[in-house]
């Protein structure tokens, strides 16, 4: 029997339309299009949110 979490992401048309797995995980999708457009003095919460869940890449293992 296969012990490994299960996550399949389902993308159509360069957008995530939906995210299955085989436990209860967190998903957080990075988008970089919407980070390089982002601009930290008009959307400074969504600035934040992006730079820290790039902060967060550096602590989790690379899967694909």
């Amino acid at each position: 029997m296969d012990n490994n979490i299960k996550v399949i992401a389902v993308v159509s048309g360069g957008i995530l339309q939906s995210a299955y797995a085989n436990i209860p995980i967190d998903l957080q999708v990075l988008d970089y299009d919407n980070f390089k457009k982002c601009d930290p003095g008009e959307n400074k919460e969504e600035f934040e949110y992006y730079k820290e869940l790039e902060n967060q890449l550096k602590k989790l293992k690379l899967i694909y």
